[in-house]
């Protein structure tokens, strides 16, 4: 006669083995986005020149916009096509700018950082979905054919 705690035993280990094979087969690896450091660069560079001096949700909106400006297809297919698209940021005009060493290292830290976590889906858009903006000083021609969104520190959003 076979034991029946033989039994039992075999009955709990075969449960076992059907339990570990469902979690293996429904576990799911985290998808991981390949991001360009060129594209990071790029978008720390134009976070750095217009909106250092910002709060960092101040920071975040202007990565929002660069990104939201290139989801809608219309201002370049890469995010350093967007900052560089002529006369779309005001420090890209300067050559000088363009091809500087950022001097101030804890806003350069950050920028990057903003920049890396944006691109990575970690931060909300603070602009509900802008792709313009200017400080709050100037009053562009194309400020009146937008719909304001949100104002951020020295900055109007629009879309």
């Amino acid at each position: 006669m076979v034991n029946t705690r033989f039994i039992s035993v075999l009955i709990g280990l075969v449960l076992l083995f059907v339990v570990i094979q469902h979690q293996i087969a429904s576990y799911s690896v985290p998808q991981v986005k390949m991001i360009d450091n060129r594209e990071v660069e790029c978008l720390a560079r134009n976070i750095y020149f217009e909106a250092r001096n910002q709060s960092t949700r101040g920071q975040e909106a202007v990565a929002h916009v660069t990104l939201n400006r290139l989801k809608s297809g219309k201002h370049g297919n890469s995010i350093c096509e967007v900052v560089y698209q002529p006369y779309a940021f005001s420090w890209t005009l300067d050559k000088f700018k363009s091809k500087a060493q950022l001097k101030e290292i804890k806003a350069e830290a950050l920028a990057n950082e903003i920049a890396f976590k944006t691109m990575l889906g970690e931060t909300e858009d603070p602009t509900n979905g802008a792709t313009h903006y200017h400080a709050n000083y100037v009053k562009p021609y194309w400020s009146k054919r937008l719909e304001k969104k949100v104002r951020i520190q020295d900055h109007i959003f629009y879309e």
